[in-house]
This record gives C-alpha cells, structure tokens and sequence, in this order.
C-alpha cells in the first residue's frame, strides 16, 4: 500500500510510522482522526471511536471498543 507525500520510516522493531509517528500493530491498520492503533486483528476504528482487542470489530463514531468476542459494551456492560 503506497501513500504518496508520506514520509514512512521504520523503528527498531521494524514498524513502519507516519508522520504523525502512529504506527500499526501486528495487522492492525493506522486509525484515523482521534481513534487509537487496533491490535491483533482489529480492525481500524472511525471517529473516536477506541481500538479493538483481540479480533473484535471496529467501533464507529464515539462508541466503546469491542471485547473479544466483537459485541460491543454498553453503560451496564
């Protein structure tokens, strides 16, 4: 996948960062706006929506991250 303008460069682990220094996880994808890096399988979240864990789906707009099992978790969850 080929960003054009991007400057990546890789740290000692190998990871490849953005200019805004966010790097993936494993085969998380970078998130946009204010949603934090997935990991494990995760998918990338949308808005501020927080990070999967484990191999959860994303969340969308402001909701909560999913636990393992990909439902979501509610005020009493």
């Amino acid at each position: 996948m080929v960003n054009a303008g991007k400057d990546k460069t890789t740290t000692k682990k190998g990871r490849v960062t953005t200019k805004n220094g966010k790097a993936t996880a494993e085969k998380g994808r970078v998130t946009e706006g204010k949603g934090r890096v997935t990991e494990g399988n995760g998918r990338e979240t949308e808005g501020n929506g927080r990070a999967t864990e484990g191999n959860g789906r994303e969340t969308e707009g402001n909701g909560r991250a999913t636990e393992r099992n990909g439902r979501e978790t509610g005020i009493n969850g």
